[in-house]
């Protein structure tokens, strides 16, 4: 059977309703929402792997994407997505497409879905959604011996088979020309559609001090505990930390212990319809990514939703961010921190300034709009097969 014309099968390990998977999982899933809402032919396979104790249903997966979903089963390993219904799936879905859009890599249903791709000679594109950053490959190779021999046997050889590899910043994308040297590689961001605001929206939020809001895992690769360390040291009268997010492992037991401290404050872990009134309270979202080792931040969908809420960033300098200083809606600092408390003193200066929670949201449309940025990686993928 030939090919079905302008047919994306999409390959992924968990996408939403699913709970627990962050920014992956979100991201790829607003893609495939926008594609399905602009009329495009898709075909999706994902796990019904959830960090609950209930599995979405197939009509739940539909729902939440308005695509055409083919769901299997996943309850061993669900982190990665394991479940033998996958292969026949995922044969099905690249069997019937003319490209395939493969998301993430080293999972079950991801690294299926390149190979059965690469055999059966349909284009391909890998989105390797942070699995290829420099450091993260450097502390695989030193601290997990199997893991990079699997890197070696299987996920390499099939980058450097694909037609093209999705990166979402150009930090990410040295690191694929690293490993892959020719490799075609398409720089398109991590997007997101932008929330209805009211006018009340961009205003500065009530109360003393400069409040600070982290959003994210509490894990050592996100920096929070070292980020957080600093600020309870150097803060001023009336600013706050707001912490939300998973604990993980001892690292984020620490990170709860220490919120004892005055100024520090943790929330557990958010619903979604609660994040709007979180970013309200606060005057930027910070992103200490690198402070407590290595960086694996090969973009940071966080950061576009602060900004579209109107919020700005206070980001470690050289990850996908350079630009925030340059546009006025945020604040770089080092990792070591040596230059924090300079920083804290510029976002200070920065939030008071006259319209920029609008110039944040603005910002953000201009550079992440969801629908460009689909479009431009469907017309990516397509033309350039």
């Amino acid at each position: 059977m030939a090919a079905g014309a302008d047919t994306l099968a999409v390959i992924a390990t968990h996408l939403r309703p699913s709970k627990g998977f962050g920014g992956v999982a979100e991201s790829t899933s607003e893609l495939i929402r926008t594609w399905a809402a602009a009329g495009k032919r898709l075909a999706v396979v994902v796990s019904d792997g959830s960090r609950e104790s209930r599995a979405p249903t197939p009509a739940e997966f539909h729902k939440a994407l308005g695509a055409p979903t083919e769901v299997y089963r996943a309850r061993v390993a669900v982190r990665w997505g394991f479940g033998w219904g996958a292969p026949g799936a995922i044969l099905r879905a690249v069997h019937g497409a003319q490209h395939v859009y493969v998301s993430g890599i080293a999972t079950w249903p991801t690294t299926l879905g390149a190979l059965i791709a690469s055999l059966l000679r349909r284009p391909h594109t890998i989105a390797v959604r942070g699995g290829l950053m420099a450091e993260h490959w450097a502390a695989i190779r030193r601290t997990r011996p199997a893991k990079a021999a699997f890197y070696r046997l299987m996920v390499f050889p099939t980058l450097r088979r694909a037609t093209a590899v999705h990166a979402a910043s150009e930090l990410e994308a040295a690191g694929v020309r690293a490993l892959a040297p020719g490799v075609r590689v398409i720089v398109e961001p991590n997007a997101f559609a932008a929330p209805p605001l009211a006018p009340g929206d961009l205003t500065p939020p009530k109360g003393e001090g400069l409040q600070l809001l982290y959003l994210g895992r509490l894990s050592p690769e996100k920096g929070v505990l070292g980020f957080a360390r600093f600020f309870a040291a150097a803060r001023g009268q009336g600013d706050t930390l707001t912490i939300a997010g998973p604990a993980v492992g001892d690292y984020g037991r620490e990170v709860v212990e220490l919120c004892r401290t005055p100024g520090l404050a943790f929330v557990g872990e958010l619903p979604r319809e609660a994040l709007a009134a979180r970013f309200r309270a606060a005057h930027a979202l910070v992103l200490p990514s690198g402070v407590d080792g290595d960086v694996r931040e090969n973009f940071g969908n966080v950061v576009v939703e602060a900004l579209l809420h109107g919020r700005l960033a206070l980001v470690t300098r050289g990850l996908a961010w350079d630009e925030l200083e340059a546009g006025r809606v945020g604040v770089l600092f080092d990792r070591s921190l040596q230059d924090g408390s300079g920083a804290l003193q510029r976002l200070r200066e920065l939030a008071r300034e006259r319209g920029v929670y609008r110039r944040c949201r603005q910002f953000a449309e201009a550079r992440y709009s969801v629908d460009v940025v689909a479009a431009n990686l469907w017309r990516a993928m397509f033309e350039g097969a």
